[in-house]
């Protein structure tokens, strides 16, 4: 038999460590692989996992591992049989620090696929660390905001939408990066923005990503006509998002604000059966404001994908107040609680009627920002690690890069501008690693993070999301405590739980 690492896994050289995590793909199948993991592990065996190039039986594999580090072949085979076709998670104990692994870590060779690694490549020599978080070699995800043009003007959008311009970056430019981040072992190079169709080199983009091993991601607002989804199946591309918030055309022309609204609503079930024709797995991504909360809004819409066959997922997103809202402009779309509920409750009732999943975003989590401290204390603890300027950069539209997209020119968070600097280069600038490593001496005196004894645990460890910390507190307020910090003051606009 003969195995090779599962194609919807990565393996990468930081330096320190070797980064295991997904393979660049808009979508995992649940049955092939385990999406969304992402753990440190010792080099070793990303050599063993690497020697499996799915041209040699098992056997000559682990008889060549034996002689690389010169062990018997019984202990190699113990360690190596676990990862075939394993069913679930897996863990091991090495060197006094545990490593786990997802399922079907090597899988039979089935298709013929060629190996993407050498196991030389992952023999380290400096010292090890499996503690730090920030990736030491380049981000493990970019972005890239091709622009900030739409072909709307939603209620919700969290967009800067003061700035609306096309990509600056000359397309050579972004080959150029695309190129590196591959050489960088980058694991994801994704197309931000407003609308991807609206970019002029769309199509030279995503064909130059997949040329370098890139899924990319598109997500699209506007009906595609068949010219536009037979190039995106030439190319290979199977799977997309489309952004509906509502298909009744009196609410489209409130929310989204549409430049030509006649007839959008069958505009877009065309896009959809366009789709299913050439069998594209489609992803539906609503945002849900007062103005198409009404459940006969959201039942009329979910009965109508339901006529296809193709959409796999239906995400019912609660529209919130972004860094570029103020609470004035968050007031006038914002969905109360028991809205929320409502809907909650009818997708939970409804469940089996539909032929596609329908996920609704817990918001109830938000309440961690107006808990009480007894409360936020217990939980800020458990909060979850953010990821900007740890693992993710994002490339803006002017070359400038920020940690997050959703911070977008906010100058605090420019760490470089890929117009002057390399990838690499911008990843260890002195700004990047300044917002990882903060001095507590150049927070203000207005904040509690200036004499917090906790400082170093919290921003070393999960960190904070600034993108939160200025939408609820104000931009001059990016040291401020997360709104999760039981020391934090409480949010300035008003919450959906007020």
């Amino acid at each position: 038999m003969k195995y090779i690492l599962n194609p919807y896994y990565a393996l990468k050289n930081d330096k320190k460590r070797i980064l295991l995590s997904n393979a660049p793909s808009f979508k995992v199948p649940e049955e092939l692989a385990e999406e969304g993991f992402m753990s440190f592990i010792h080099p070793i065996y990303a050599v063993i996992l690497s020697s499996f190039d799915g041209k040699k039986d098992l056997k000559k594999v682990i008889n060549e591992i034996a002689e690389t580090f010169e062990e018997e072949i019984d202990t190699i085979e113990n360690i190596v049989l676990p990862f075939i076709e394993n069913k679930s998670k897996i863990g091991f104990m090495y060197e006094d620090v545990f490593f786990e692994f997802p399922k079907r870590m090597l899988v039979e060779n089935k298709d013929n696929i060629e190996s993407r690694y050498s196991p030389q490549h992952f023999f380290l020599n400096e010292e090890l660390d499996f503690t730090t978080q920030r990736l030491y070699t380049s981000s493990s995800d970019i972005r890239i905001l091709i622009n900030t043009k739409c072909a709307t003007d939603c209620i919700y959008c969290y967009v800067d939408r003061e700035v609306k311009d096309n990509c600056k970056i000359p397309f050579n430019k972004v080959k150029e990066l695309i190129k590196e981040a591959k050489i960088l072992g980058v694991n994801s190079f994704d197309i931000a923005g407003t609308e991807i169709f609206l970019y002029r080199y769309w199509a030279e983009l995503i064909e130059e990503l997949l040329k370098n091993g890139y899924y990319p991601y598109l997500s699209t607002k506007i009906p595609i006509g068949k010219k536009i989804i037979d190039k995106l199946y030439n190319f290979g591309i199977k799977d997309i998002q489309i952004s509906i918030d509502t298909l009744v055309d009196e609410e489209i022309i409130t929310v989204n604000k549409y430049s030509n609204p006649n007839n959008n609503a069958q505009k877009m079930l065309k896009t959809l059966k366009a789709l299913e024709e050439k069998k594209f797995n489609v992803a539906i991504n609503s945002v849900i404001t007062k103005y198409n909360c009404g459940l006969d809004t959201i039942s009329y819409m979910l009965n109508k994908l339901s006529e296809f066959n193709n959409i796999s997922v239906v995400t019912l997103n609660i529209g919130e107040k972004s860094v570029y809202k103020s609470e004035e402009n968050f007031l006038d779309f914002r969905v109360s609680l028991e809205e929320i509920e409502k809907i909650q409750n009818y997708c939970a009732a409804n469940e089996d009627r539909f032929n596609f999943n329908v996920v609704v975003p817990s918001y109830t989590e938000k309440k961690n920002f107006i808990n009480s401290y007894e409360d936020k204390r217990e939980n800020f603890s458990k909060r979850s690690l953010c990821t900007a300027g740890i693992r993710q950069m994002c490339i803006l539209p002017d070359g400038k890069v920020t940690i997050c997209e959703e911070l977008y020119w906010h100058p605090k968070f420019i760490i470089g501008n890929v117009l002057n600097n390399s990838i690499k280069e911008i990843w260890n600038s002195s700004e990047a690693l300044s917002l990882v490593h903060p001095s507590q001496n150049n927070f203000s005196s207005d904040t509690v993070c200036k004499s917090c004894n906790n400082f170093e645990i919290c921003r070393m460890g999960a960190g904070v999301c600034y993108s939160d910390i200025i939408s609820l507190y104000g931009e001059d307020k990016w040291d401020f405590p997360s709104p999760e910090c039981p020391k934090a003051p409480k949010p300035n606009y008003i919450s959906y739980f007020e």
